[in-house]
């Protein structure tokens, strides 16, 4: 039996025995468990080369073990410190749900044991004994990597700090990391291989840092687990590197972890994500900020799990972020209908399809077609002309549905227009295939286009797709393929900005320099042009979405939590800003049991504040004593918890630039102290709009005027990147809104002028949305209304029934309602606004079960 059958008939465990099937989950439900690796080239011309591929296995909860190595409290590198404090927050939650699910947790803090002589955990590990298994837990080298080139030069130890030398900085593992009843204590290989052996442990998950050094070489490691028989795999998301960019290779630190992934797939063991275990997207550094890249293939004929990842190696080296969604790479037979780790696209910002004639299950269609349709750019490459066109119904594979009684169809989706209303192409077969090849040239006039830039005509081997005439008023043709005696036809086209399509794409094109160059032109033309929406938005439809989030909590944090007064002025110091934690997970889990559909966030007031982690200014969260991105750690919470994010953003600054003498500006705006400053405006709308996911709505506060832009500008440059996002202005310009802002409004019709005390009346037929909020404090004397007030307001908040006749009043008028909530000191919400909110989510629950 193929390799490739026998992951198909493991995929079909997975699907019956976690109750996806018909057959119901088992009382321990198998964990599935999608690996990335690299294998050797089957296809002849091929040798020396590699394959990315992916496999799914079916793991026994009780056979399972994720060791955590050497998460410290403290190490000597400066700079590893801050990462190792980052990672080991998501670590936890990663930890949490392992042991939810069965798995046995391993602490391993090396060089720390005596720290834990007394901890029951440790002495547990303490009493196993297992000659063969103590042999076998040795880090060094395996066969496998006897001709392998070592990634990244560590030779000064890998601190990029100054400074900073090699010495045992740890005393035992960092307090982030929970240690609890049932876990083990060890840093010994061989006290672990005995365990392993006498309680049936087959699998092992390795986490935790450094990667190139200890994870890979201790003696409880991934090459001590490989030689133990292990069934053993990296969780790639969840680990760090020593490695200095000053050496060789020279790349970027995160560059540097993806080639040693990258080592580790090809020569020790495959590699999994986190989101295995927590249904979130995977882990990213804050610090990372690197363009990425999602490469999406499933094909059989041009071995593109072969030369996408030797591209993407090249991309990795220009220190772009690469990952892969990998289908089986054949055309026949079970398991080819799949598409594995597709949630790389959530924070994609190019998506490279090289696909043949799959159908997938309608929600991972939804997900490629939702990253097409927010805008961000894509390449379609040679078979992805009929990447979702199978040719005929194909039934889910399994079974376990059935149409006659199941509300879902009994196949799987397909998407047969995308040729046509994506590449904008005409794709209806193709020539003969002629042993002289293809002769490619450039589009008279076209020879000086950015993405022919080192290009000149060449010959492929490809076989010439027709598909000409072309289906879009948009397309750009740029080169076309010439068979003798047949009419010229289109090989590599523009439909938009954003979107390239080529009919190249053949194993040996990887060859020819004016088709690498060509490659590489794409994708840097594609990476730096402004998102612009791909197809129509149903704005309409949005807007119902948003009406069926009924009611969200509004979170106001920032230096006026500290300075207890409405708008801070004059502060230099982001350290003002005194917060140590912040605990978004309650914010969530408060909106979730509330019944709330979203949570609108403070991103930055008039001071200029940044509470996420902009690279257009110091004055920043990640700058103060939390350093830590509040709004990344946000998103992970509301996706989490299912709740979605809206923002809040000062469109001006009290310390931007004031205007020019004799420059017409809104006297208010002069007033209050605004000033102008339009590309930082433009730059952190671009981060945010960009870097945090699906934004539902921007509430723009205009109280300090437009920083120098105008809301229709400021519409338009939010559009190309979220065309879906509703924009909304508290006053000012209204007329390039789709929301009304009710600020200390009240719950009403679009019509009704009292519902936005701040906006302009006459524009009652512009919105198709109204919102309408206000604090959840009363009016009361001294401290802030909008954010944390002062400890003696503690028990200061609204009553229950006003909140809920306004909840009320939302959805008889169609209205979305946010209460404004504000955390105090310690990043938290008061314990009167958590049961205030509950209660009236109990209220919701009783009166609207649906």
């Amino acid at each position: 039996m193929c390799r490739y059958s026998i992951v198909f008939l493991v995929f079909i465990a997975v699907y019956f025995l976690t109750g996806t099937g018909t057959a119901g989950a088992q009382s321990a439900s198998p964990l599935p468990v999608s690996m990335q690796e690299r294998v050797p080239s089957d296809w002849e011309g091929g040798e020396g080369a590699w394959m990315a591929v992916n496999r799914i296995e079916a793991w026994n909860p009780s056979e399972t073990a994720l060791i955590i190595c050497d998460m410290w409290d403290k190490h000597w590198c400066d700079l590893s410190n801050a990462r190792f404090e980052e990672l080991a927050v998501a670590l936890n939650g990663v930890v949490a749900e392992a042991r939810r699910k069965g798995v046995k947790i391993v602490h391993a803090p090396s060089d720390c044991m005596d720290y834990y002589t007394d901890y029951p955990q440790r002495k547990e590990a303490m009493k196993y004994r297992d000659a063969k298994m103590a042999a076998l837990a040795n880090g060094e080298k395996l066969p496998s990597e006897k001709d392998a080139v070592w990634p990244v030069d560590a030779s000064d130890e890998g601190c990029e700090s100054e400074g900073c030398h090699p010495h045992r900085a740890w005393t035992k593992q960092t307090d982030l990391l929970a240690i609890e009843k049932g876990d083990l204590i060890s840093d010994s290989g061989a006290e672990l291989g005995a365990y392993f052996k006498k309680k049936g442990i087959k699998n092992v998950i390795l986490t935790g840092v450094a990667t190139n050094m200890c994870v890979m070489a201790r003696s409880f490691g991934l090459r001590a687990m490989k030689r133990m028989g292990m069934n053993v795999v990296l969780m790639r998301d969840m680990t760090d590197l020593m490695y200095n960019p000053a050496k060789a290779p020279f790349v970027d630190h995160f560059s540097g972890l993806d080639l040693m992934v990258e080592y580790i797939e090809t020569y020790v063991c495959p590699s999994i994500v986190s989101s295995g275990f927590t249904h979130k997207k995977p882990f990213r550094f804050s610090g990372d900020r690197r363009k990425r890249i999602a490469f999406l293939t499933a094909e059989g004929e041009y071995h593109a799990n072969q030369r996408l990842p030797e591209f993407a190696h090249e991309l990795t080296l220009k220190n772009i972020h690469c990952d892969f969604a990998l289908g089986v790479p054949r055309m026949e037979g079970p398991g080819r209908h799949n598409l594995e780790n597709l949630q790389i696209l959530e924070e994609a910002d190019l998506a490279i399809l090289f696909i043949r004639r799959r159908a997938l299950e309608p929600e991972k269609m939804t997900i490629i077609k939702n990253y097409i349709r927010s805008g961000r750019p894509v390449l379609g490459i040679r078979t992805s002309s009929v990447a979702f066109d199978a040719n005929g119904n194909v039934p889910r594979e399994g079974g376990g549905i059935v149409a006659a009684t199941e509300k879902a169809s009994g196949f799987l989706e397909q998407w047969p227009e995308l040729d046509r209303d994506i590449w904008g192409g005409n794709y209806h077969g193709h020539y003969e295939h002629l042993e002289e090849g293809t002769e490619i040239t450039i589009v008279p006039g076209m020879e000086n286009h950015p993405l022919l830039k080192g290009v000149g005509p060449f010959n492929s081997l490809n076989w010439l797709y027709q598909c000409a005439p072309l289906r879009s008023e948009k397309a750009q043709v740029l080169l076309l393929g010439a068979n003798p005696g047949k009419p010229l036809e289109p090989v590599f086209w523009l439909n938009g900005d954003n979107i390239i399509y080529t009919s190249l794409g053949h194993w040996d094109d990887w060859e020819i320099e004016s088709f690498r160059r060509l490659m590489f032109n794409t994708v840097t033309y594609l990476l730096n042009q402004p998102i612009a929406a791909s197809v129509d938005v149903d704005m309409e439809k949005r807007a119902q979405e948003l009406k069926n989030l009924r009611w969200g909590m509004f979170i106001c944090w920032s230096f006026s939590t500290f300075s207890g007064e409405e708008w801070t002025h004059d502060v230099k110091d982001v350290g003002f800003f005194r917060a140590k934690e912040v605990d978004t997970d309650q914010w969530a889990r408060t909106a979730k049991e509330a019944g709330m559909g979203y949570i609108l966030f403070l991103t930055k007031h008039h001071d200029g504040f940044c509470l996420w982690d902009t690279q257009t200014t110091d004055r920043k969260v990640t700058k103060a004593p939390l350093g830590k991105d509040v709004l990344a750690e946000l998103r992970n919470s509301c996706d989490k918890y299912g709740i979605k994010l809206a923002l809040y953003f000062s469109e001006g600054e009290f310390d931007w630039p004031k205007p020019p003498a004799g420059q017409p500006v809104d006297k208010e705006v002069l007033q209050n102290g605004g000033g102008l400053n339009p590309e930082m405006k433009k730059a952190q709308l671009k981060e945010l709009l960009t870097g945090y996911g699906p934004i539902e709505y921007i509430w723009f506060d205009h109280a300090v005027g437009t920083g120098g832009l105008s809301h229709e500008e400021t519409t338009a440059w939010c559009k190309q990147f979220q065309p879906a996002c509703f924009i909304g202005y508290n006053h000012g310009d209204q007329t390039t809104a789709d929301i009304r802002l009710g600020e200390m409004g009240k719950p009403g019709t679009l019509e009704d002028a009292e519902g936005s005390p701040y906006m302009e009346k006459n524009l009652k037929n512009r919105w198709k949305l109204a919102e309408f909020t206000y604090p959840i404090l009363p009016d009361h004397k001294g401290g802030a209304m909008w954010f944390y007030s002062l400890p003696e307001h503690d028990q200061l908040v609204h009553p229950v029934s006003k909140l809920w006749e306004d909840y009320r009043g939302a959805v008889k008028y169609g209205n979305i309602f946010s209460i404004d909530v504000g955390p105090d000191y310690n990043g938290k919400l008061r314990d009167v606004d958590v049961k205030t909110l509950q209660e009236v989510g109990r209220l919701i629950r009783e009166h609207y079960p649906d």
